[in-house]
């Protein structure tokens, strides 16, 4: 298969751990519900962790557009995935590689040995890797292992093994 080729899109499966991850609280708000800009790590986010030098603590988005951008940033992300896969993958593969490049970028996926096994077919191999993304620097600027990336990685895991993470 041509480099760049893969023929499933992303899932709802992939969407909601995407959302899940990301912000789960939102999601039991109605979509015409408003929401505040919050500080993530080393920048402000909004809706699903969505980044951008125009979000600033005062931004206020609704539920409905916190979806829209969500949707549109794992698009992105999920053309991050196909652009430097050569091979034809499952749909759990792609939609953990997605959620994955959600959250990395496309550039650490790009560099990654985690994309090395994902093209040669060696699904260990990609959940080994997978648990090796779990750390956080603290506020001394030391890694520390994150519970919340261990489950999400977990949840990734699941979807290559079994095609589903719930």
């Amino acid at each position: 298969m041509q480099q760049g080729m893969c023929q499933l899109p992303i899932s709802e499966r992939c969407l909601t751990l995407i959302k899940v991850s990301e912000n789960a609280p939102l999601l039991l708000l109605p979509s015409d519900a408003l929401i505040q800009a919050y500080w993530d790590v080393d920048a402000y986010s909004i809706g699903f962790g969505h980044h951008s030098f125009h979000i600033s603590r005062n931004t206020i988005w609704s539920r409905s557009q916190a979806d829209n951008q969500c949707l549109q940033d794992a698009q992105a992300a999920y053309q991050g995935v196909v652009s430097h896969v050569k091979t034809q993958l499952a749909q759990g593969v792609i939609d953990a590689a997605t959620d994955f490049v959600y959250e990395f970028g496309a550039t650490s996926f790009a560099n990654s040995t985690l994309l090395k096994c994902i093209n040669s077919g060696d699904t260990i191999g990609i959940c080994n890797q997978l648990r090796l993304w779990v750390h956080v620097k603290d506020k001394n600027g030391i890694y520390q292992i994150d519970p919340g990336l261990q489950c999400r990685r977990e949840r990734e895991i699941s979807l290559v093994t079994s095609g589903d993470w719930q």
